[in-house]
This record gives C-alpha cells, structure tokens and sequence, in this order.
C-alpha cells in the first residue's frame, strides 16, 4: 500500500495561502535611514528584506548583496527598483526585485518592498514571481504595484520568455496582496455532467468541460487530469503547460509543487518529489516515499515511509531523518513524532516541546492542538497548557476562534478557552475565514459571524470558507458563489450549464433517457492521512473494500482500492464530486475476509429528480414487506427490485416513517427513475 504523504486537492476557489505562507507575519523592523528623508538606491542596497531562504526568513543586504559561502545562497539587489506611495501616507515607500540563486541554479526573482515609516522603514511584504523571468516595467500608482514582465509559455526558449504578465498589489499589514480582478481574474472548477470546467464569475464558461479532475488555480497554474489517472497543469487560458504524466499533482506554492511519479519496485510502487513551473525535477533524481509541500523554507520528506527529517530549498536534507512523522512547519516550530509521542521541534531540530502528547497539530494563532488522554488542549510555544484538554475533538484556531466538541455538541472557544459562540441548533462547523464560518443546521449550510450571528440562513448541501470575498455554494439542483452577505454573484445548473457545451447538446438532444451505469473506480486524490483497516467492508461486498480509521478516530466505510490496485481511497463521493482522501496505513491491511451482504449491488444511485441515495447498511430492513435497499439523502427511502427491463431503470421510493414504538412503515411511495448508478469494482 503506497504510504506516499500529499496534501489535498480539491473543488474550491482560487487560493493566496502562497503569498501568506511566504511572507508571514512580520516581527521587527530594519531602521535604514533618518526620518523624514526620501528613500535612495543606496538605502535599498542596504535594507532588510523579507525571504523564505533564510532561518530567520528575513535578509539583510550589503551594497546591495547577501552571501552564505557555505549554503551556496546568493541575493542581489537588481535593477529593477521604483519608488511611490503605497500605504496613503504621503510618504514615497519602494519596491524592488532581488534575484536569489542557490548553489548557482538559474536565478528566482523576488518582488519586494519597503513601507517609509514616520520613524523607521518597515518590511513591506516578498512575493515570488518566478524563474526565466523578464522584468519589463515596475511603478507604484495611486498607491498600487504592478509588475510588468514576460513569463515563459510552451515553445519558449529558456532565455526567450513570451507570455506577457502584468500583476498588481497592495500593501496590507506588512504583506503584499494581490489586486483581485473578480469579474474575469478568478476560475472557479464547476461540473457539467462528468466532466470539469472553469468558469468566471460572471458565469462565462472560460475553460471549456473537458476534465475528470480539476483542481483550484495558484500562482496562475491549476492540476487537472484528463482521464482520472494522469495529471498535469493549465494556465488560465486552459492552455496545457505541463503534460499529464503524473500520478497525482498538487498546488504550487513558491513555485513548486509536489506530484507523483513511478516507484522502484512493488514495495514502492510510486513516490513524491518536486516539480517546478516548466515540469523539471528540481532536486534531480530525489524521490520520496512521503512528502509535504514546503513551509518556512523547510518541507518534510521520508525516503522509506518509516523516517521522517525536512529538506531545504536546496533539495538537501537539514534536518535528519529520526522522526516516526513529521509535519508542516508553522510559526517556527513543527510537530513531530518520536518514541511513540508528539512534540514540537524548532527549525534546527530541536526539541522545544518535548514529546509528550498522543497527536499534536501544526500551531495555528500562537497555539496548537494536542491531545492527551483522548481529550483535545491547546499549547503555547513554550509548551504550556493554555487551554486544558477537556474536548472530545478540536479545530485549528483562525480569526480567533477555534470549533470543538463536547459530549456531541459543537461551539466555539476564544483564544483564552471561554464560550465565544454557542448556537444549539447547530451541529457542524468550519473555521472562520475573512469573519464568516460556514456551519450546518438540519443538514443545510448557512454562515455566521464572529459574534455567533447567523449572516446567511441554512440553505446549502455545501458551502466553502470566503475567500476574497466569494464562496462556493451548492444546492441539488446548482452551484453557484456568493458574497458576504448572501447575494448570488454566480448560479451554474449543476446538471447543464448556462452556455451548453456539445457535450451537454448532445445530451439534451437524446431522444430516449437511459440509465447510466458507473463501474467505479476512485481517483487517486491528493490529500492524505493516516489510519489503519480493521476489516473489509461491512457495506459493499468487495475484497477490495476496507472499514478504515484515521488517526484522528473517523471511520470510514467503504475506503475503496484505486486504480492502481495500491493506493486506498477514503471516503469518495462521486455524486458530490469530493474525490475522498488518500489512507496512510500505519500498519498492513488484515487478511481479506468478505462479510458484506448488501441488499443491493449498486452502491449509488442517483434519481432523476436529482435524489442521491446509498446502499443501506441493514441488509434486511424491511417496512410493509418490501426491503428497503438504499437511504437517501432527503430522509427517503429506495424499495424492493429495481426494474431494468427497459433503458431507464425505475424504483420505488416512499418516506420511512419511525412511529412512537420504533416501528418503520412508508409512506407517500411513487415509482422514479435511476438516472445514475455506481457499482465499485476490484481493480484488476
């Protein structure tokens, strides 16, 4: 079973953690120059910057130059510098591009600026532009950076780039932000019928449907596969810049991102390792049982999937190999495992925390989730207990203010462990992001503030975090976005889209409707945890089908065996397009024993007033003599033998009705059609 370590690909809206994960926040200031005096080429050659290649992320130039003999490491200061007001002030702040090199690689350009403080300058943000990059123009207007440049494209030569870029940004809290154009910038991943496309927000359908998977853009990139078992990249053109030659693809972040490719023998059948905006292996032949994308300059990797250490951004390894797991940097500090228990090392791999806890989570706010005894806490970076561990589970904290749960009831906590939130009606919730939580109550999304105040009543089958502004949405029938206050800025059918396709024409031209009838197969996605499988399945009858938990104590029935006949996918729901999640085993799958009896050998169906039902559990349920085979979404219920004798397969569906002594009957049965219907296969 592949242990191959990869965070999550997903249906969502354009991201910017890049640019935060990058630059961070921002903890001193580098005092170049007098106050009250403009800023020269002279003060830049010699002021503190922000940059991910460095322990304490931040360099400081001299004439214009940094070196570390040692490390290989080399910025410059370029030519490319301007100077203008970007915070309002009055005062003229800069921006500037450094070039780094590291062990005499082709150079990586770097936008940075300088805030002209009454008192001091201030760090003003760092964004990665790129490699085999031609600045053309740099200015700051009206309090707004835009870059000018030529970025290379398919064709190119390396030296020869021709696709011409021009981005802009802000300065917001010691960050630079990009300039979001939501009318046309941002592509947003929709479904027409079985295939993906992007649209804009103004529901022009940009991309045509043309993908089985398709992932958000970052950094002007997305992954899509075309196929289900091949991955490669677009631009926001849809042209193919990257071929579809991996296993699986994740998002770029600082111009990296991590894929899959073969392995070496049956025990590896296929490893992680890094790609860079043209598809090159940047660390050469490097590859790695498990992986995770870079943070903080540091990425955690394993060459066995039994030893974790990090690699730097030169591909070489800086802190050894010796942990059971390791995760993501963040804050300065990261989770490890070691001797059984979880603690925090620094960047030079120390322990800062001792390993102490049953799991421990990356620090989010200033505090990290631990657990000790069963029961969920939260830690500050010296170690210390500042929320006790009293929750039976617990989310990351963001916007200060963390979800958990106590004997089944969610609600949400401040920094200091009071109630801040507590809604009684609600039974789910998600971490709050630009003031607004998504949360569900009687199985609909709907969002509230920081205060607990319901913003957007419960109306969704889903919902997304807001991101610039915008989040994703769903009901049965469409998709759609809105915006912070609940007005629909986008609205797709989730079974035709606005402007049809020939796909979707040809679909509507069909003059007799027929059953489709899926041998499914999961993809293989692309986030990943860890658990172990207890048995086979207890729902489908497949020696392929597994009854698995994660480490965080879910289970998941079915986590079916991809393509691949390796890797077991987790909780995949095709109807609702989620591709599950990747299994991790800790330990080897038990010996296959078939215990299943479904009463049906269908696992999904799909009705054609858009009903989505499972195979039920209980295999000999029954209410007024009929076997109830599927429970569905609604509260219904599917019934007895499906009838296939013609080329629409019909059912009949009622509502189960539980009466005061426990006794189920149904009621309101009427006869529907099966539109779509998945039936798991064992990969050969």
């Amino acid at each position: 079973m592949s242990k191959t370590k990869y965070p999550i690909m997903l249906v969502a809206l354009i991201a910017l953690e890049w640019w935060a994960a990058v630059t961070g926040p921002h903890v001193g200031a580098a005092p170049i120059r007098q106050p009250d005096m403009p800023l020269t080429r002279q003060d830049l050659e010699n002021a503190e910057y922000r940059t991910q290649y460095t322990p304490s992320r931040t360099v400081q130039l001299t004439d214009g130059v940094y070196e570390e003999a040692e490390s290989g490491l080399r910025i410059t200061l370029t030519e490319h510098y301007t100077f203008g007001d970007l915070n309002g002030d009055g005062a003229a702040d800069a921006a500037a591009i450094l070039a780094t090199t590291l062990n005499n690689r082709e150079p990586f350009l770097n936008l940075v600026a300088l805030i002209n403080g009454p008192e001091e300058t201030e760090i003003g943000g760092f964004v990665l532009v790129g490699e085999h990059i031609q600045i053309n123009e740099l200015s700051i207007v009206n309090g707004k950076l835009s870059v000018d440049y030529l970025r290379p494209q398919p064709g190119d030569a390396v030296d020869s780039p021709s696709r011409q870029v021009t981005q802009s940004y802000f300065s917001r809290r010691g960050l630079l932000v990009p300039e979001q154009t939501r009318s046309f910038g941002q592509l947003f991943p929709y479904q027409d019928g079985t295939l993906y496309g992007y649209a804009n927000v103004l529901g022009e359908l940009v991309i045509e449907p043309q993908f089985m998977l398709a992932g958000e853009f970052t950094e002007g990139m997305a992954p899509v596969s075309y196929d289900g078992r091949t991955t490669g990249f677009i631009n926001q053109i849809g042209e193919l810049v990257i071929e579809p030659r991996f296993s699986y693809a994740g998002n770029f972040t600082q111009g990296l991102a991590l894929v899959g490719v073969p392995g070496v023998d049956a025990d590896a059948p296929f490893l992680t390792t890094y790609i860079d905006r043209i598809g090159r292996f940047v660390f050469g032949d490097a590859r790695f049982f498990a992986a995770e994308p870079f943070s903080e300059g540091l990425a955690a990797v394993s060459y066995d999937g039994a030893q974790y250490g990090y690699i730097d951004l030169r591909g070489e390894l800086a802190i050894e190999l010796q942990f059971a797991h390791a995760e993501a940097f963040s804050e300065g500090l990261a989770p490890v495992q070691f001797g059984g228990q979880y603690g925090f090392i620094d960047r030079a791999g120390k322990f800062v925390i001792t390993p102490q806890f049953e799991t421990a989570k990356p620090f989010q706010e200033g505090l990290a989730q631990v657990v000790l005894g069963g029961k969920t806490g939260y830690v500050n970076q010296r170690g210390e207990m500042i929320i006790e561990p009293t929750f039976d589970y617990g989310n990351d904290f963001a916007e200060g203010r963390a979800l958990v749960v106590s004997d089944g009831n969610p609600f949400y906590i401040d920094s200091a462990g009071n109630v801040a939130i507590e809604l009684p009606d609600i039974t789910r919730g998600t971490a709050f992001a630009e003031g607004l939580a998504a949360v569900v109550s009687n199985d609909l999304y709907g969002y509230i503030d920081l205060q607990g105040n319901l913003i957007v009543p419960p109306q969704f089958t889903y919902a997304s975090a807001f991101k610039n502004g915008l989040a994703v949405v769903e009901t049965a029938k469409t998709w759609g976005l809105i915006n912070s206050v609940g007005e629909v800025v986008l609205e797709i059918d989730r079974a035709l889209a606005q402007q049809p396709t020939m796909r979707a024409l040809a679909m509507q031209k069909s003059a007799t409707p027929q059953t489709q009838l899926i041998a499914y197969s999961p993809p293989i996605p692309t986030e990943i945890r860890s658990g172990t499988c207890s048995s086979n399945s207890e729902l489908l009858a497949l020696a392929s089908a597994w009854k698995c938990k994660v480490t965080d104590g879910d289970t998941f029935d079915p986590c079916l065996t991809a393509a691949d006949g390796e890797t077991l996918v987790c909780a995949p729901s095709p109807m609702e397009n989620y591709p599950g999640f990747q299994l991790d085993l800790t330990r080897p799958l038990p010996e296959v024993v078939v215990i299943a009896q479904p009463p049906s050998d269908l696992w999904l169906i799909q009705t054609d007033d858009d009903a989505r039902c499972r195979v039920n559990r209980a295999s000999n349920l029954r209410t007024d003599d009929k076997l109830v085979t599927h429970i569905c979404a609604d509260g219904m219920a599917l019934l007895g033998d499906i009838d296939r004798n013609s080329d629409l397969w019909t059912v009949e569906r009622g509502t189960l009705v539980n009466n005061a002594e426990g006794v189920l009957s149904i009621e309101n049965v009427q006869r529907v059609g099966i539109v779509r219907a998945w039936s798991p296969v064992t990969p050969e």
